[in-house]
């Protein structure tokens, strides 16, 4: 038989689809009509195409198109209606599902049932044959929109859902969705605070107070952070003011104090007395705040610094901030004369040339011309002009006189004055013994040029110095200094011997 496969004594091992063995094991009986093979009479191991088992039942009665309880066929599956045939009528193309070929239970998405664009006018058909509004993906009628196409919203999905929803998709009734990044608002259509632009993709200008500015021009909303900032994006500095936060002076070298914003350079050029794109320098030798004082005289090719004034660089031998100073070594009005050689640490007065901060080892003077202690005064590097108590000549290298009270002349060696009760040039001279002492006076008793007694001889003598002896014939031996007259008169007689007569009008005796 051409429906069993058998071994050598005839049994049936396997049965062709839609048979199984039966009590002969033959393979001639058949299975339920929905069994592809079976064990039995009753019970399907799998179904046909197009059948299925139900309700834990192995029979394979139920086809693809109905839902079955109880082995019956209660419903049609969706597209299909009429369950007294297998539900093998199918419904038209519209159709979710159907009661007959004329009535929809419920249409597919874009199609409804009803008055064609809800105008009773029209024929009312219940078939799903009228497009939904091309907007719209789901419809209960024309005008009544259950779910729209993506991007759209409303009854009618008349309405764009913001750019901003995140995937272009938002509530069909109400337009609510998420944000994509940038955007607020419940239905997203505001850019998030800091952000404008169609695409809110736009940083609001830096100097929007609160960093807030309209959506779609960028101005900003609630004004500008600083008071040097203007403009409505706040983009522009106000006169006199530059940088990206407007926070930088514009130089006031600039005409009208303007600058251009980026980068400080003066926009209608320099005022007199300044130079550079920004007009922040002075021209060349002028300094100050209004580059209208003049650099010191001596800076190098007139070069100074704008603040202070203090020279970049001085002329030749000039030092000093401001090159007021002649450099180590040097002095003059002109810096041009060498400070003498002997000067401690090569310094010397810029006036005079004498050494400020003194001589080197053994040397001595203003200007330390000589090898020695004993001057004083330079005439010149290698000569004095005066020297210490004691000492004269031009090297101040010879001893004054002993006597000498201070000094003595720097070229002849004559002394100034005598220690007391000396006199002459030399002061080598003693005043004379017969000079008159004042006890009440200081000093010598005998003027120190010639060697006169200052206050008189002691009694008995006469003359300059003393040095002539009164005449015995004198009334007390007393004469006058100068003259040698007798002051008290001459004597009569001497031992009875007549001298002179009273009226003889002698007055030496």
């Amino acid at each position: 038989m051409n429906n069993v496969k058998c071994d050598d004594t005839d049994n049936c091992t396997a049965c062709y689809d839609g048979y199984y063995p039966g009590s002969d094991k033959d393979c001639t009986s058949k299975c339920l009509p929905g069994c592809k093979t079976c064990t039995s009479g009753t019970t399907c191991t799998s179904c046909k195409e197009g059948y299925y088992n139900a309700d834990g039942q192995n029979n394979c009665n139920c086809t693809e198109n109905c839902n079955c309880e109880n082995n019956q066929c209660v419903s049609c599956k969706d597209g299909y209606y009429d369950t007294s045939n297998s539900c093998n009528s199918v419904c038209l193309d519209n159709c979710v599902n159907c009661t007959s070929n004329t009535d929809c239970g419920l249409c597919k998405d874009g199609y409804y049932k009803g008055y064609q664009k809800d105008n009773i006018n029209f024929p009312l058909l219940n078939d799903c044959t009228y497009k939904c509004r091309d907007n719209c993906v789901r419809c209960s009628s024309y005008d009544s929109c259950s779910v729209c196409k993506t991007v759209f919203y409303g009854p009618k999905c008349e309405k764009n859902c913001s750019t901003g929803c995140l995937s272009n998709t938002c509530d069909t009734l109400t337009g609510k969705c998420d944000c994509s990044p940038n955007y607020a608002g419940v239905r997203c259509d505001k850019c998030k605070t800091g952000k404008y632009g169609n695409m809110c993709d736009q940083q609001c200008p830096a100097g929007c107070k609160g960093g807030v500015c309209k959506t779609y021009s960028g101005d900003c909303t609630d004004g500008c952070t600083l008071a040097t900032i203007v403009g409505d994006k706040c983009d522009v500095c106000s006169t006199g003011w530059y940088g990206q936060n407007c926070s930088i002076s514009c130089s006031v070298g600039c005409i009208k104090r303007q600058c251009e914003k980026s980068n400080g350079k003066c926009s209608n050029g320099c005022l007199d007395n300044f130079a550079g794109g920004q007009c922040n320098r002075c021209i060349t030798g002028n300094y100050g705040y209004f580059c209208n004082s003049h650099c010191p005289v001596n800076c190098d090719k007139s070069g100074c610094l704008k603040d202070s004034g203090n020279c970049i660089y001085c002329n030749d031998n000039f030092a000093g901030g401001k090159c007021e100073k002649c450099a180590v070594g040097y002095y003059g009005s002109r810096c041009s004369e060498r400070c003498p050689s002997n000067c401690l640490n090569s310094v010397c007065d810029r006036d005079t040339g004498t050494c400020s901060d003194g001589c080197v080892d053994n040397y001595s003077g203003d200007r330390c011309c000589i090898n020695n202690s004993n001057c004083i005064t330079c005439l010149s590097d290698t000569r004095c002009v005066q020297c210490t108590s004691g000492y004269f000549n031009d090297q101040c290298d010879k001893q004054c006189p002993k006597n000498c009270l201070k000094s003595c002349h720097i070229v002849t060696g004559l002394c100034d004055s005598c220690k007391g009760n000396f006199y002459g040039d030399s002061c080598n001279f003693s005043c004379a013994p017969t000079c008159n002492v004042q006890t009440t006076a200081c000093g010598s008793i005998c003027q120190q040029t010639d060697g006169k007694c200052l206050y008189g001889c002691v009694d008995g003598f006469h003359g300059l110095q003393c040095s002539e002896i009164c005449s015995a014939y004198c009334n007390d031996t007393l004469c006058n200094q100068i003259t040698g007259k007798c002051t008290k008169g001459c004597k009569i007689r001497v031992n009875n011997d007549l001298i002179c007569p009273l009226d003889s009008g002698k007055i030496f005796c």
